[in-house]
């Protein structure tokens, strides 16, 4: 859960400091409807990673990033995710034999 808070947090405030509009709460309000979620539930992006399938990890945590980086806002929880899970998902898509560098080749 603390994770899960870290990263809210870090989208929320890379998302204020260039400019996005989004309510005071944002953070608690995400968290809540992921709270209504049953303890067991996956994420589709989970059970990609479990199914050793394909994944949006590049268009989630990977945008956050690159937005980070394009404007000089640091966002190490995310980074640290996504340097764990990219390269998982690059030997996923590889061995899936669907492109590993452009938006067009979702399987």
């Amino acid at each position: 859960r603390q994770e899960m808070m870290a990263v809210l947090t870090e989208i929320y405030e890379l998302a204020l400091a260039i400019g996005v509009k989004l309510e005071a709460d944002f953070v608690v309000s995400a968290a809540s409807v992921i709270d209504t979620h049953p303890f067991e539930a996956t994420s589709s992006l989970a059970r990609d990673f479990l199914g050793a399938r394909p994944s949006e990890i590049d268009y989630q945590t990977g945008s956050v990033v690159a937005i980070g980086q394009k404007h000089g806002f640091p966002t190490p929880v995310n980074e640290r995710i996504y340097n764990i899970l990219g390269p998982i998902d690059k030997a996923n898509r590889r061995a899936a034999g669907v492109c590993s560098s452009c938006i067009f080749c979702f399987p």
